[in-house]
């Protein structure tokens, strides 16, 4: 499954929208832990990231860049509504992943987080390889480039500090992508030719191959082939 695979899946079946809110903004992990309910703008769409919680201790988003506003889908923030007007913890300074346990006066842990809402999601989607917080956000930006998006937009929306590091972004996308059609055609041509079945390619451009394939032939020296250093 690739990375866009994630949030499909996570968005197909959770109910939750803390899961889905972690999804669909590229919040960074301390800066969604570090969300009160007066830094969700419901009436503007949009989220106010004015803090970052790091080891639990509160202090200043990563860059200047990072304490933009952040786009809220409408849907999410019709949930996220629901959810603040049914909880216990629903004033303005009230933390949004408040702790039960603290009484609301601190937000959840991180490990608390990502078991109580980040890992049932995911489980409940099927999805077997390993996730993260950093995958959401890390699978925000690849729909993003996959979608052709303006790199200056990209930018703004990831929040990051110059473009140097959205084209890197862009640049391995693009490898990525031309590595799937690559192997996709030679998968094809394998097909057609009946090359043995221990070829294969995958389309996340992971190859598997035979033991003698993994060894070098030097003429008029070796009688055999010779492994690979």
């Amino acid at each position: 499954m690739g990375d866009h695979g994630v949030v499909r899946e996570v968005a197909g079946t959770s109910s939750d929208s803390r899961a889905e809110l972690d999804a669909f903004t590229g919040l960074r992990r301390g800066e969604l832990i570090g969300l009160q309910w007066q830094n969700v703008d419901f009436e503007d769409l949009v989220i106010h990231v004015c803090r970052s919680l790091v080891m639990m201790v509160s202090g200043t988003p990563k860059t200047e860049a990072s304490a933009k506003d952040v786009p809220l889908d409408a849907a999410v923030a019709e949930s996220l509504l629901k959810l603040k007007l049914a909880g216990p913890y629903n004033r303005e300074t009230d933390w949004v992943f408040a702790s039960v346990t603290m009484k609301g006066k601190q937000p959840l842990c991180p490990e608390t987080l990502w078991r109580r809402y980040g890992k049932p999601a995911v489980k409940a989607a099927g999805i077997q390889k390993r996730v993260g917080f950093h995958t959401f956000r890390h699978t925000y930006t690849t729909l993003l480039t996959q979608n052709n998006e303006d790199v200056k937009v990209v930018q703004e929306l990831l929040r990051h500090a110059n473009n140097r590091i959205t084209l890197d972004l862009y640049a391995q996308a693009a490898y990525r992508s031309g590595r799937r059609r690559a192997n996709s055609w030679i998968v094809c041509f394998a097909r057609a030719r009946h090359w043995p079945k221990w070829t294969k390619l995958d389309y996340e451009g992971n190859c598997r191959l035979s033991a003698s394939a993994c060894k070098e032939w030097r003429g008029r020296r070796d009688s055999n082939p010779r492994p690979l250093p």
